[in-house]
Parts: structure tokens; C-alpha cells; sequence
């Protein structure tokens, strides 16, 4: 019984992509998560009357860690795998309303757990409290959630589209 052992060859593009673009990507997160270690901002600079935050190259280095976790993968597969237009806007709407739940979350608990409990020389602070929490809230990416739906929203596939519009009689088949 012999069986047909045919190998093919992979295309360059195959190779570049599972070799070049995960290291790619793997550097990028090394190097946001490396910012730490640069001068920038080591002090506390985000305070206000209830203390201070992490120092800003620290709390820089999580965001952007996050942000480099997460873009590549979901900016990259809708183009890769040529997904239709109504399902990376759907993912984007999805991940748009993600990170501003979570950021609505944070300000309703700020609002109803923290400004009853807060003394009335800080309740004046109120927005400041918000926009701390949201900003020092590291464990959850609401913000690069945010920013990577709004980006897939209005995406390259988009403007493609809109540079190159589809004929009305077309646009019916491809969505």
C-alpha cells in the first residue's frame, strides 16, 4: 500500500506570516511593556484629593501593553480572512460597547459607591475621581476595547469602499 506523501511547499506569504508577524507582534508587546523603564513621567502625576495613581511611564507601559495585546490580532484577521464589511463592523460595534460599559461601569459605581461615601470637601471632584478610576483601571482593556472597535469601524475595508463604491444592483449579493 503506498500512500501519496505530496508536500507542498509554502507560499512566502504563508511563511512571512507565521514566522514574521507573531515575532512582530511579540516585540511589540515586549516594548510597550518596556516603557516602564524609560524616564518618562516617574513621578505620580495623575492625583487628586484622595492620592496619587501609578507613575505615568508605568501606567503608559500597561495601557499601551494592552493596546498591542489586543490590536493586532482583531485588526488583522478581519483583513486576513476578508471578512465582510457587516461582520467587522458588528465586531466593532461589539467591542466599541464593551469598553464603554466598562467605562460606564466605572463612573456609576464612582457615582453611587464612591461620591456617598466621600467627605464634601472631595465630592467637587467628582469628574476627576471618574476620570482616574478609568485611567488607573489597568485590569480590564475598556479603553483599548474602545479605541480597537472605533478603529475597526472605521477601517480600511471602509474607506475602500467608500473611495470605490459598490454599484447599488452589487451591494445587495456582497453583504
Amino acid at each position: 500500500m503506498e500512500h501519496d506523501m505530496t508536500y507542498s511547499i509554502p507560499s512566502l506569504r504563508s511563511l512571512i506570516e507565521l514566522t514574521c508577524l507573531p515575532l512582530l507582534w511579540l516585540s511589540g508587546m515586549l516594548a510597550a511593556f518596556s516603557i516602564h523603564r524609560i524616564g518618562i513621567g516617574t513621578e505620580h502625576s495623575i492625583c487628586g484629593p484622595w492620592g496619587c495613581g501609578p507613575p505615568t511611564n508605568a501606567l503608559l507601559a500597561v495601557h499601551l501593553g494592552w493596546l498591542s495585546f489586543l490590536g493586532p490580532p482583531l485588526i488583522f484577521l478581519p483583513w486576513r480572512f476578508q471578512w465582510r464589511r457587516r461582520v467587522t463592523k458588528r465586531l466593532g460595534i461589539g467591542l466599541s460597547f464593551a469598553g464603554l460599559a466598562g467605562i460606564l461601569g466605572i463612573v456609576a459605581w464612582q457615582w453611587f459607591v464612591w461620591l456617598p461615601q466621600a467627605g464634601e470637601w472631595s465630592k467637587p471632584f467628582l469628574l476627576q475621581r471618574c476620570g482616574f478610576c478609568i485611567a488607573t483601571t489597568v485590569d480590564w482593556p475598556f479603553i483599548q476595547l474602545l479605541v480597537i472597535g472605533i478603529a475597526l469601524l472605521f477601517s480600511r475595508t471602509h474607506i475602500r469602499r467608500a473611495i470605490h463604491p459598490v454599484p447599488r444592483s452589487e451591494q445587495s449579493n456582497s453583504l
